[in-house]
Formats: structure tokens, C-alpha cells, sequence
């Protein structure tokens, strides 16, 4: 199989995988959301904040490292090289787990089902952590897609039941359920020679430059939480109350429901760009690099914007009249995130071509600009000011990660392109919206198929893809469906 078709082979398959899981969560999250109430439904976003901001702390950047360093040296032809960042990997998951769970319960003495259910989730979220990042260096999208299918699986067996009769426990339980599933499903799939260290130690499996960019990577990733949601609910939490926190949470959920889809059609182009930078050829690099930033340009400012927009009528009628006050900063969030989505392919070339250390100066810059937002307008302004603080933060990394990219990588970017489609949506999704408001759910939907003709119309018009870039588009978008399916 050619690269391009492994590539959009390898897309579909995790499209498909954390699509599945992002629905999932979408379902279970509503019903929770209604069940425990806006304070349960908090605490609950604020457990698993909790979760993945100690595991970002602990992991040292070894996941992004593994996805890039075994795809690598996969290539290369050092398999057993790679079968060993394997092992030890694995090794390192366990001993972090063994660790949490002593301190917590025999040195903290902390013996709540609540917090039991915490630990759980944490240990299957660092080991889930770790496969998923083998798999992903391996290149076995397929085996992530089973995987998360039976998680899928047994989440939605286990939610209704579970939080009907145990609340907000029954919640962290559903979520404990589907990691403990993902995670057995993935080591079934990676065969008993992966479990155990192997003769090769780790010091000669992970040399100076495998640690040099573990280690910016990992600061990069501790950086990057000060920016997103992860501090944002922490300066929520201090200034402001758990309803707020709830708040905050339904509108970031939201924008990662709208722009997950189309950020996981990036979701492959670390192994294979780093792949690709063995060699010194970097054509093919910059050609996806182009039109994928034209694809995804063109699928998420208009997914954004009409969610944005929109933003009213989908929070009453996802989340309930009780959320009423989350409608304007989730369609502050939901206008933001439009350029974040976009710059998941440039994110995924900087990681591969090793330039993380760029990551972590630039991100610093956006580190203490959110920390200001954090300690001076988020106590006047409240979570609205918390939301535009984001879209702020998150305009002004896209802007410095694109300059390094086109400047320094050389790589070219399709300005014109890109503006042109930003007018396009913005225009076409606020026009519609004042002519034709949505009024009910029937006037709604016919607002967004208006929307989505006159969108598909204007692209073809103003000529926002050529004819070799449309067959293309329609490659990206149907064909890793057709192939996942076969």
C-alpha cells in the first residue's frame, strides 16, 4: 500500500475509534449532566481535570515520544530497538500506577469510594496512555478502533444504570468501566513479548536526543494545560463556584464535540510525517501540509461558526434550560476553537520534525498571558471572560507556531485560501442566522441545510479548491470511510 493510502487508511480507523468515543461521551454526558445536576455534573469535569493533569505531570512526555520514536525507528528497520521503548514503557506505566495508589491510600488515608474510583481511572488512563501511543507509533489504527469499540461498548451498557442509582459515583464508575475495557482490549492485541524489560537497557534505548525531546515535549505539554481548560477550571474553581466550573465545562465540551471529528483527520500525521523526515526529501511533507490546512480550514470555521451561532438552541437542547448561563461562552469557545482545530497539522509537523523545544518557548509566552487572564479577569469577568481569554491565547499561539512553520521549517501556507473561506462561513452563518433565527428545533435544521448548500455553492464559486485539490477532498472525506468499511 502507497503512504498516501496507508495514511488515509490509518485516518479512518481513528476516526472512527475516538469519533465513536467522543459520541459516546456525548450521550453519557447529557444524561449525566440532567441526573446529578449542575454542581454533581461539576465535580465531576473537575475529577477528571484532576485525572489527566496528574498524569501530564508524571509522564515525562513519553507518550508523543513513543508515537514519534517507534514510528521512526520502525521505519528504519530497528524493530527490536522499538520492541524495547516498548517494554520499558509499560514497565514505566506500572510503577507510576503502584506508586499513586500507595500514596493516596496508605500515606494520605484516603479511603472514599469516590477517591477510589479516581485512582482506578488514573491507573487505566497512564497505561491506556502509553498503548495507545504504541499502537499509534506502530501504525495499528485498526487494533485502536476494535479497542475503542468495546469501550464504547461497555460504557453505554453501564451508564444508565449505574448513574440512575449511584449519581455522581455512578458516573465515575461508568468512566472507570470504559478504561478498564480500552485497556484490556490493548493488551490482548500487543502479544506477551511486549510485557516484560527486555537485556537492552532503558539508558541505551532512550538516548540523549530521545530525551531531549521527551523532555520538551513534556514541558511543552505542562505549558499548553496553563492555556486550556486545564488551568482555566483551576481559576475557576478558586474565584468563582462549582456551577460555574459546570458551565465552563459544557461549553469546552461542546467545542471538542464539533471540532474532535475534524482535529482526528490529523490524527495520524505524526508517525507519518516522522516517517517522513528521514529523509531529506520534504516535498510530500509540504504538500499535505497545504491542502490539508485548506481541508480543514474549510470543515471547521463552518462546523464552528454555525455551532456558534447556534449556540443557544444547542446547549437548552443538549444540556436543559439549567445551563442556560454557559450559552454565551460556548459560542465565544466555539468561534475560537475554529483556528485551534486548524492547527492540529502544523502541531503534528513541529512534534515530528523534533521541534518541540519551539513548542515549549512559545508556549511559555502563552503560559504567563493565561495565568494573568486566570488571577485578573477571570475573578471580575467570570467565566465570559475566561472564554475570551482563551480565544485570545489560542489566536496568538496560532499565529507565532504558523510564522515558525512558514519562515523557518519552509513550508508553505495557503493564506488566501484561508481568509477567503473565514469571509465565506462568517458571513454565510450570521446572514442565515438573522434572516431565518432558530426558533424551534424544525426551523434549526433547516437552517443549517440552507447553510451547507450555500456554503458547498460558494466553495465551488470562489474557487476555494482547484480541480486536483477537490478530487482530493473528496479522498480525505469518503474514501477512509469506504476503506475502513472493506
Amino acid at each position: 500500500m502507497s503512504d498516501d493510502g496507508l495514511l488515509l487508511k490509518n485516518t479512518a480507523f481513528n476516526v472512527l475509534a475516538k469519533g465513536s468515543a467522543s459520541a459516546a461521551s456525548l450521550v453519557i454526558s447529557m444524561y449525566a449532566s440532567r441526573k446529578i445536576g449542575v454542581e454533581g455534573f461539576g465535580t465531576a469535569q473537575y475529577i477528571v481535570w484532576l485525572v489527566s493533569t496528574l498524569w501530564m505531570f508524571l509522564n515525562f512526555g513519553l507518550p508523543i515520544t513513543l508515537v514519534r520514536y517507534i514510528a521512526m525507528r520502525t521505519a528504519d528497520g530497528k524493530k527490536e530497538n522499538a520492541a524495547g521503548m516498548i517494554r520499558w514503557s509499560l514497565a514505566f506505566a506500572l510503577i507510576i500506577s503502584a506508586v499513586s495508589i500507595f500514596v493516596f491510600v496508605f500515606a494520605l488515608n484516603v479511603p472514599s469510594a469516590i477517591w477510589i474510583e479516581t485512582l482506578l481511572l488514573f491507573s487505566f488512563l497512564s497505561f491506556n496512555s502509553v498503548l495507545q501511543s504504541v499502537y499509534e507509533g506502530l501504525m495499528r489504527y485498526r487494533e485502536l478502533f476494535y479497542a475503542s469499540a468495546v469501550s464504547v461498548l461497555c460504557m453505554l451498557l453501564a451508564f444508565y444504570p449505574l448513574i440512575r442509582s449511584f449519581s455522581l459515583q455512578g458516573y465515575i464508575a461508568v468512566l472507570v468501566i470504559g478504561a478498564a475495557a480500552n485497556f484490556l482490549a490493548l493488551l490482548a492485541g500487543l502479544g506477551k513479548e511486549s510485557f516484560l524489560p527486555g537485556r537492552t537497557l532503558p539508558r541505551a534505548l532512550f538516548g540523549k536526543d530521545v530525551q531531549r525531546f521527551a523532555l520538551f515535549s513534556w514541558l511543552a505539554a505542562i505549558i499548553s494545560s496553563f492555556m486550556w481548560q486545564r488551568m482555566e477550571l483551576f481559576f475557576i474553581k478558586t474565584y468563582l463556584t462549582a456551577a460555574d466550573v459546570a458551565f465552563f465545562s459544557v461549553a469546552v465540551l461542546l467545542s471538542a464535540y464539533v471540532t474532535q471529528p475534524i482535529a482526528l483527520l490529523s490524527s495520524a500525521l505524526l508517525p507519518y510525517f516522522s516517517r517522513e523526515s528521514a529523509g531529506p526529501d520534504n516535498r510530500s511533507s509540504q504538500a499535505i501540509y497545504w491542502f490539508l490546512t485548506k481541508v480543514f480550514a474549510w470543515l471547521t470555521f463552518f462546523a464552528c461558526f454555525f455551532t456558534s451561532v447556534h449556540s443557544p438552541m444547542i446547549v437548552r437542547l443538549i444540556y436543559g434550560g439549567a445551563y442556560e448561563p454557559a450559552q454565551n461562552v460556548t459560542a465565544i469557545i466555539l468561534a475560537g476553537s475554529s483556528f485551534g482545530t486548524i492547527a492540529a497539522v502544523g502541531s503534528a509537523l513541529l512534534y515530528a520534525k523534533g521541534r518541540s523545544r519551539f513548542i515549549v518557548i512559545s508556549g511559555g509566552v502563552g503560559a504567563a498571558m493565561a495565568i494573568l487572564v486566570g488571577i485578573f479577569i477571570v475573578p471580575r469577568f467570570g467565566i465570559l471572560g475566561a472564554g475570551i481569554g482563551r480565544v485570545v491565547i489560542q489566536f496568538f499561539m496560532i499565529c507565532i507556531g504558523t510564522y515558525y512553520i512558514v519562515v523557518k521549517l519552509r513550508f508553505p501556507f495557503p493564506f488566501r485560501s484561508y481568509f477567503k473561506t473565514f469571509g465565506l462561513t462568517a458571513g454565510i452563518c450570521v446572514g442565515l442566522h438573522l434572516l431565518l433565527p432558530d426558533s424551534s428545533i424544525v426551523l434549526f435544521a433547516i437552517n443549517g441545510i440552507l447553510a451547507l448548500l450555500v456554503y458547498v455553492a460558494c466553495t465551488y464559486f470562489f474557487s476555494i479548491f482547484d480541480e486536483e485539490e477537490l478530487a482530493g477532498l473528496k479522498s480525505v472525506l469518503l474514501a477512509p470511510l469506504l476503506r475502513a468499511i472493506r
